[in-house]
């Protein structure tokens, strides 16, 4: 049936009315960009002109793309309204945080070459200067890849570095134009967590793990710095769901965009490759058939589970003490000083490492934190980030609780059990407890310790579980004791009975026993 002239003229206003609208948008947004830009430019020469506006803003056009991309990509799934907002508010975030540290530093931080030039990472400091000093060469590029171990092992960040200085820079170093990259591509991390947690536990699990994941301080502050493990977040979650989706649909577009993404992976880092190809492994192996495993013993296959763990983690620890050539031992002893020096001086040599696998785990510590009256910049930022990872931490603990309550090892709540404390102790060993690198390491599965965090979460409201309310008792307990034995030692008119280290693990150990005795018997007394 032909349609009427009075149809057809209806029809293309309607067409001239969106196209002008969609065109408006498009103009409003690159306006928007354009006086972003100047502003970046502006802060980055210190206040003294824009050079470079044109830079940034090829820059922001280049990674506006590349995230209408991603949410194109993501919305095949159905997603919701509020995610787009959500990266664009992580993004507003990271991009925030990276113009504090290069303002705030130079006048504020300490006196040391790296915070005079804003970076809040000595890592970021080496490593981006590196990268402009070479972008000023008349070397190829590809040169990164082989003569800059000193600053990146792998290269492909100090490549990426190093293209944008010498192509889209001035000739003055301008930090800044990384930080925006590091901003859009970590903030990405936004849709992919929320597509995994939405295949694997639901629309409510998703958007908890993407708000989560928006304020988590570690990622914060890698996704306003220039550091490597911004883009690990990003690329590990991005792996994860794409493998998944190709797993379901065998599409050839998702098995393209999964061999780009394992060879950026490489070209970052030879072990966070290796890492994320081991945890698509265990997904592989979960969606196997599992039915003499869930019939057999299941003592005996927790055990086998546990001894694979164990040999891949042993792998791992030889693998890291290859790859750096020295005594783990003369390694750990460059980052233990006071009081972990006077106590490795009591406790026998095999325990050293234990201890300060042990240690990173927890680190940063919030008491410590909380008790630390330096730098009133830098005291801001260890709290900050001690409080997201106390939070974090606690999820990752009730979470691993459930899935061993729940009985439900065998599935992708183990899965995630399995892998985010693999991490998290290979990271403590490599990092060696250190403060700095061994949070960053442990930040590059953050895309998979919300969503873990999460699933617990949604399963603690279904079931109405009392042991996370418990469990807050007894970590703020413990936090408690160590605040006032921290501040006993940085105070000295402060004087606490119990100076001994164990003797305030105890207190801390017996309060959160009390606390839940005590919330178990209400409970008790509420149920008659």
């Amino acid at each position: 049936m032909e349609k009427s002239p009075g149809e057809t003229i209806e029809k293309n206003i309607s067409v001239n009315i969106e196209t002008k609208k969609l065109a408006g948008k498009w103009i409003g947004l690159t306006l928007l960009m354009g006086g972003i830009s100047v502003l970046f430019a502006y802060i980055s020469n210190r206040s003294s002109s824009i050079d470079g506006w044109m830079g940034f803003l090829a820059i922001f056009i280049l990674l506006s793309l590349v995230l209408a991309s991603a949410w194109k990509y993501i919305q095949q799934e159905q997603v919701p309204k509020y995610l787009l907002s959500l990266a664009l508010l992580a993004i507003l975030i990271r991009l925030f945080l990276g113009l504090v540290w290069f303002v705030a530093f130079p006048n504020n931080g300490y006196d040391t070459e790296m915070q005079e030039a804003g970076y809040v990472m000595g890592d970021a400091f080496s490593r981006d200067t590196a990268a402009w000093e070479y972008s000023q060469t008349h070397d190829p590029l590809l040169l990164a890849f082989q003569d800059y171990s000193h600053t990146d092992q792998y290269g492909g960040l100090i490549f990426l570095s190093a293209f944008v200085y010498r192509y889209l820079g001035t000739t003055v170093h301008q930090p800044l134009l990384m930080v925006v990259f590091s901003a859009i591509i970590s903030s990405m991390a936004v849709f992919f967590v929320w597509g995994i947690a939405n295949h694997t536990f639901g629309k409510k699990a998703a958007k908890i793990a993407a708000w989560l994941l928006v304020f988590y301080p570690e990622a914060g502050l890698l996704g306003s710095s220039q550091m490597r493990e911004a883009y690990s977040i990003t690329l590990l979650v991005l792996l994860v769901h794409v493998f998944i989706r190709y797993v379901q649909n065998k599409n050839n577009t998702d098995l393209a965009i999964l061999s780009l993404t394992i060879l950026a992976s490489f070209l970052l880092s030879t072990p966070f490759a290796i890492s994320s190809l081991l945890f698509l492994s265990l997904i592989v192996l979960w969606r196997m058939d599992r039915t003499r495993l869930k019939n057999g013993n299941r003592w005996l296959n927790m055990i086998a589970v546990i001894f694979i763990l164990i040999v891949v983690v042993g792998i791992f620890i030889i693998g890291i003490d290859k790859i750096y050539g020295v005594d783990y031992q003369e390694y750990l002893s460059v980052y233990a000083s006071g009081k972990i020096t006077q106590l490795f001086e009591r406790i026998p040599t095999w325990t050293h490492t234990p201890f300060l696998v042990g240690y990173g785990i927890v680190r940063p510590l919030l008491p410590a934190a909380l008790a630390d009256f330096g730098n009133p910049i830098w005291t801001t930022i260890q709290v900050w980030r001690a409080i997201g990872w106390t939070v974090m931490l606690s999820g990752i603990i009730y979470s691993s609780f459930l899935v061993l309550k729940e009985k439900v090892l065998l599935k992708i709540p183990g899965v995630l059990l399995i892998f985010i404390w693999f991490g998290i102790l290979i990271s403590s060993y490599r990092g060696a407890g250190d403060d700095w690198d061994n949070p960053r390491y442990r930040a590059v599965f953050a895309g998979l310790q919300v969503i873990f965090v999460a699933w617990g979460l949604i399963r603690q409201k279904e079931t109405k579980d009392p042991w996370l309310r418990r469990g807050i008792g007894f970590i703020s307990a413990m936090v408690l004791w160590f605040m006032v034995w921290y501040i006993n030692r940085n105070v000295y008119f402060f004087n606490f009975p119990t100076g001994n280290l164990s003797g305030v693990i105890g207190l801390g150990l017996a309060s959160g026993v009390l606390i839940s005795i005590w919330d178990w018997l209400k409970s008790k007394k509420n149920d008659k």
